[in-house]
């Protein structure tokens, strides 16, 4: 190998090194995902009159949303951007098509039936 070849075999794999730490270094892949809960276990009344019981979570950054009911049907959201539904008592619902990127906002769970129902919310944040 001569002198030129090596040469420039070293400064590719210094590009290529400082290409990997810088990517290691923005915002996003410095911090791990990780699944939190907000309205978990729950016990939320039914339909009432005056419509439908919510529990809201705090304020966060959320990549996707996910929850169920014991007893009953849910439906979850991110502020007002996403509404999703579940199809029975435990079984999930889940918005991460439709989040599909880092969203700011207060994430919520509703009850879906009349008569009481522990919920289980769940959101992936930063």
């Amino acid at each position: 190998m001569t002198t030129r070849v090596r040469q420039g075999v070293l400064a590719l794999l210094a590009a290529a090194a400082l290409s990997v730490s810088a990517a290691l270094l923005m915002p996003g892949f410095a911090q791990a995902a990780t699944w939190t809960n907000y309205c978990n276990n729950q016990k939320l009344p039914g339909w009432q009159e005056s419509g439908s019981i919510y529990c809201y979570g705090a304020n966060r950054v959320a990549h996707e949303l996910m929850g169920w009911g014991d007893q009953h049907s849910v439906c979850i959201g991110m502020s007002y951007m996403v509404t999703r539904c579940s199809g029975g008592p435990g079984a999930g619902v889940y918005t991460s098509s439709e989040l599909g990127y880092w969203i700011a906002g207060t994430p919520w769970i509703e009850n879906q039936a009349p008569g009481w129902n522990v919920v289980h919310g769940r959101s992936l944040v930063e």
